[in-house]
């Protein structure tokens, strides 16, 4: 019985209370501020020892840590109250935690730079309350009191740092020493991220803690040592009713070190927040995905991009390095933030991973875009079946005429098979460049098909119709077409030209598949190319990046331009040909903050008597090359400074 099945159940008069047999898995209600997911509360469940709230910032997860705290010190309380064991504490550290060290170690609360003296922290009334700090100094308030707790730590601190701890009150406070072989130093001249594990060390092995919260437990910690982090959490998680001395670690993070993440079943564990619009997605232990082998091996090598688009709320799945390199400066050169729309690019290992991998992002509430390489669609039916219920997708079949994604596949994939088979010497000039047609280790009749499809769709439409079955084949092409556009709706994006490789530049060097040198050589020059070529040649690539990154382009220009029209509007209220600096100046004070990016002087001489500026662009932030310029006041104000801020 857990413990709210326990409260669920109260024991009759005279009957001793029923000991609960486990605290996990632990159903809660965490209620949140209006402003987040509507309001009311969120329903999540700890399952293990370790739970691990994931997501962007503004996203919500420090204000339901806060409410989790408070769920699981109610949850301590009623085990104390059924079990007659001793009252446990749940323990928050905020991501601020270091912030009474830090004063003294810099200029943070005045310009005058660090304070000088050893920091000293606390008081000696707040030691029966040190559980109810959110930062380190409840825990140096332990590590004083407990020489057991203490050397608990420094056993760690030794064999990592060679460092050990001396707690000492003073008038001021407690002061904390370092001492190593060489030498000894007050904490506020170590690195923070020592102090940082000193501290997450003591609350995680205070067995007067039955529950621990640690908002972002990576601040400050290198890679290798969150890892060691993660590893001691493990030590201590666990169920505090089944295991004594074990308690509840809740955790949130921004690290792919902090992800305790190594088998399916882990996956129930992490909670993922997306925006302040969108409840939290825990996935359900039962969930029917778990039970799927191709998913579970998937989780269990799991590489970096992938740690990292757990994270994310988009997630752009492409065919390798090369598609992951193009796609990356695509996505810079059009001024599309994949990082500021919270989207991931992770290249998958052939075209057969992307369904499961797809799956996996999908089961945490992802939106999942994929940009394909032509092969993945003609080979089999796997790329569509993936996409086949996703609303877009299916909206866009209908809208075609046909029931089902799989009932357009189908048909098609068999019309053009028969034609391939039987046409195929009037396509193949077409065809027989294509590289689809070198690949030794694929069967020549798949190879014909990939190279028919790409001639198919990459073809003029009048080279199509000079050929004998020309009208047959230019209907076979606008099916494809409708194909690939349900696809796109569902966020799939395939690369109709064949592979990544197939629009780079016909002067790049290697211009093979997988070679992720030949991407760096063709994305070195997207800097320089005409944009119009760019988007002939990678129009499939563009769609996806666009689908992935929804955040709009960065817009300076949009505050200036309000800026500058204000000012110009404000000023030739008053221009006259005589109109000297002085008055220019006054009439621009009304607009305070534009006077502070742009200079005026009257121009009205060198435009023949036609009331004139001429506008400077002062601040050094921002450069234009259409500044300085001279605007009339009887020009269309609005369509001239949008050409000058353009």
């Amino acid at each position: 019985m857990s413990v709210d099945q326990a409260a669920l159940h109260p024991p009759q008069q005279n009957e001793p209370p029923a000991r609960p047999a486990s605290m996990l898995p632990l159903p809660l209600h965490i209620p949140v501020a209006p402003h987040l997911y509507g309001g009311g509360s969120v329903p999540l469940t700890l399952h293990k020892g370790i739970t691990v709230l994931l997501g962007p910032n503004g996203s919500g997860k420090t204000h339901v840590l806060r409410g989790l705290k408070l769920a699981l010190q109610s949850a301590l309380d009623g085990l104390a109250q059924q079990s007659g064991r001793p009252h446990l504490k749940a323990r928050f550290l905020a991501a601020g935690r270091s912030a009474p060290f830090e004063h003294f170690r810099g200029a943070l609360t005045d310009p005058g730079g660090a304070h000088p003296a050893p920091a000293a922290v606390g008081h000696t009334d707040y030691r029966n309350r040190r559980h109810d700090f959110e930062s380190l100094v409840g825990d140096m308030l332990a590590l004083r009191e407990r020489a057991d707790l203490r050397f608990k730590v420094e056993a760690r601190l030794q064999a990592l740092f060679r460092r050990r701890l001396r707690l000492e009150w003073t008038q001021s406070g407690l002061v904390l020493t370092l001492v190593s072989p060489q030498n000894e130093y007050p904490a506020n001249t170590e690195a923070s991220g020592i102090l940082h594990l000193i501290g997450l060390l003591a609350a995680l092995y205070d067995d007067q803690v039955g529950a621990i919260l640690v908002d972002e437990p990576e601040i400050s910690q290198h890679p290798q040592l969150q890892a060691f982090l993660l590893e001691e959490m493990r030590r201590v998680a666990g169920d505090p009713v089944r295991e004594r001395g074990k308690k509840i670690v809740v955790l949130s993070t921004h690290a792919q070190g902090m992800l305790p993440l190594r088998r399916i079943d882990d996956l129930p564990s992490l909670i993922f927040f997306a925006d302040v619009h969108t409840a939290p997605r825990q996935v359900s232990p039962d969930a029917g995905e778990l039970g799927r082998r191709r998913l579970a091996a998937l989780v269990t090598r799991l590489g970096g991009s992938h740690r990292a688009a757990f994270f994310a709320t988009r997630v752009l799945l492409v065919e390798g390095p090369s598609d992951e390199i193009v796609v990356g400066a695509l996505a810079a050169r059009f001024d599309r933030s994949l990082g500021g729309s919270g989207a991931e690019v992770v290249p998958v290992t052939g075209k057969g991973e992307i369904p499961e991998t797809a799956r996996l992002f999908r089961l945490m509430g992802k939106r999942v875009v994929v940009l394909a390489d032509l092969d993945a669609l003609a080979d089999d039916n796997a790329l569509v079946n993936a996409f086949a219920e996703e609303a877009g997708t299916k909206a866009a079949a209908i809208e075609a005429g046909h029931s089902k994604l799989a009932a357009m596949d189908g048909a098609l994939r068999t019309a053009f098979a028969s034609a391939v088979s039987e046409w195929w010497a009037e396509i193949a000039p077409l065809a027989l460049g294509h590289h689809y047609l070198r690949d030794a280790d694929v069967p020549a009749e798949k190879a014909s098909r990939r190279a028919a499809l790409a001639a198919l769709l990459s073809a003029e439409e009048a080279a199509l119709l000079r050929l004998p079955h020309g009208v047959e084949w230019c209907a076979l092409r606008n099916r494809f077409g409708a194909l690939l556009r349900a696809l796109e709706a569902g966020g799939c994006f395939v690369l109709r030209r064949g592979t990544i490789e197939d629009c780079f530049r016909p002067d790049t060097p290697a211009n093979t598949t997988g070679k992720p040198e030949a991407a760096a050589d063709e994305a070195a020059t997207f800097p320089e190319a005409p944009e119009t070529d760019l988007r002939q040649r990678y129009a499939d690539v563009l769609r996806a990046v666009e689908r992935a990154a929804t955040a709009p382009p960065i817009d300076e220009n949009a505050f200036l331009r309000f800026q500058l029209a204000s000012l110009l509007a404000g000023v030739f209220q008053v221009l006259k040909p005589g109109t000297g600096a002085d008055e220019i100046a006054l009439a621009a004070a009304a607009h305070h903050e534009a006077g502070q990016l742009f200079a005026l002087e009257n121009a009205t001489s060198e435009c023949g008597g036609a009331p004139a500026l001429r506008v400077r662009i002062t601040s050094p932030l921002f450069t234009r090359p259409t500044f300085p310029a001279i605007v009339r006041r009887d020009q269309n104000l609005h369509a001239e400074v949008e050409r000058l801020l353009s």
